[in-house]
């Protein structure tokens, strides 16, 4: 729907990325922010907003997952990463958990399963 897409460049908001919707992403870095949201609860939410590109368009990831913040912090703006996200059902509920992937001359550079940080 093309009003929508113009009113949140309008805005100045930027398309966010759910790994919910898709779990495994491949985008280029491009800056982070600390920021604080409030969620779909009314609680504020503090995390780090990451700007990427992904298929020539700018677009947003917000999360506060320690897991994927560290695993980002060891990149620098214009590498380009996979991002995979891992949903699993445990007693407690559900543990997510995340993998950054390197990406070099379009090759994914696959790291060992046991390198998957747990949030």
């Amino acid at each position: 729907m093309q009003t929508s897409k113009d009113f949140i460049r309008e805005q100045g908001w930027l398309p966010r990325i759910s790994f919910k919707i898709t779990p495994r992403v491949m985008v280029k870095l491009i800056s982070d922010e600390k920021r604080t949201i409030t969620d779909n609860t009314g609680k504020e939410v503090e995390g780090i907003a990451i700007k990427v590109e992904q298929d020539g368009e700018e677009k947003e990831i917000f999360t506060s997952s320690i897991s994927l913040i560290s695993q980002l912090a060891d990149y620098e703006p214009g590498s380009v990463v996979v991002i995979e996200m891992k949903s699993t059902k445990t007693n407690q509920g559900y543990r997510t958990s995340f993998k950054v992937l390197s990406v070099k001359d379009g090759e994914v550079l696959e790291k060992p399963e046991e390198e998957m940080l747990n949030f």
